[in-house]
């Protein structure tokens, strides 16, 4: 055997020793036994924000040990995604993460702090429907319905704006003023609450933001909905119409994923993720993501 064959060997010895070591030492240590970190991308109050704290409390309950949820709002979740992706790899320290840092920043930003496709370890998708995104206007603006809005804004070139807080509702406008063939400024806010002030303030006439955000405003005369960005039409509003049955070619999903940084012992990412597939088909929390429109149809698959 050669000296260089000899040191590989070791080596692949050794990376199998301590693998072997890390799965006995999580079974000998009856994990979990200590509370864990839930991170959210966004800040208190928003729709993940709402979502983290309700699984935090399952997941609680279920494993015995404390969800404490920590906001790291900032630059469309890659804050909290860095912080996640350079943690210690033991399953204590986890992510509810939307779309935005997993997959639609990798194609709209030159550069990443980490690598969505190698920094993690995926544990289980949460909500596969976060009812996408909602087109409101201020009530001022003569206009009932998506196809009136596009008419308006044809015939008003540049003199409408939109607010929007995180990627998904970029590419949202982005899509719309394509597909429609209007010109519409986007206004990008850090946190959803201002956007929503400012829409009812008139210093944006239209609104890009989930429903959960929106729906007091609409209910309290203040704003008015138009369409919804989502699979299918909402219980609450059932007279608002779906952006697919104006174009019906549209399609866009968002999702929350629970996930952790790579190298995760695969025995805690199974653990987790039998812990939640229970969860998102226990009826209260379906209940509990029913009341912001958000929901999970097709269980905790990784």
């Amino acid at each position: 055997m050669t000296g260089g064959l000899r040191i590989g060997v070791r080596l692949w010895l050794c990376a199998a020793l301590l693998a072997g070591l890390s799965a006995e030492g999580l079974a000998q240590t009856n994990w979990p036994n200590r509370p864990f970190r839930l991170l959210v991308g966004n800040s208190a109050g928003a729709g993940p924000d709402i979502v983290a704290r309700i699984l935090a409390d399952h997941m609680s309950r279920r494993l015995g040990q404390a969800w404490v949820v920590e906001n790291r709002p900032g630059a469309d979740g890659m804050i909290a995604a860095e912080a996640t992706a350079r943690s210690a790899p033991d399953g204590y320290t986890l992510m509810l993460s939307s779309q935005s840092p997993m997959a639609i920043e990798m194609h709209i930003k030159k550069a990443l702090p980490v690598d969505p496709t190698t920094a993690f370890s995926h544990i289980a998708v949460i909500v596969d429907e976060t009812a996408g995104m909602a087109v409101a206007v201020h009530p001022t603006l003569p206009v009932k319905s998506l196809p009136e809005l596009i008419a308006y804004a044809k015939a008003n070139p540049g003199k409408l704006s939109f607010s929007t807080t995180v990627a998904y509702g970029t590419m949202f406008g982005a899509w719309l003023r394509r597909r429609a063939g209007i010109e519409m400024l986007e206004v990008r806010y850090k946190v959803a609450s201002q956007a929503v002030q400012d829409a009812i303030a008139g210093r944006v006439q239209v609104a890009f933001q989930s429903p959960g955000a929106l729906g007091a405003q609409v209910k309290a005369g203040k704003l008015r909905f138009l369409s919804f960005a989502t699979a299918r039409r909402i219980n609450d509003w059932p007279e608002v119409p779906t952006v697919a049955e104006t174009f019906p070619d549209f399609s866009m999903r968002g999702f929350m994923v629970l996930t952790g940084p790579a190298g995760i012992p695969s025995e805690a990412v199974q653990k987790l993720n039998r812990e939640a597939a229970v969860t998102v088909k226990d009826p209260k929390f379906v209940q509990e993501l029913g009341k912001i429109y958000w929901f999970n149809f097709e269980g905790a698959r990784t």
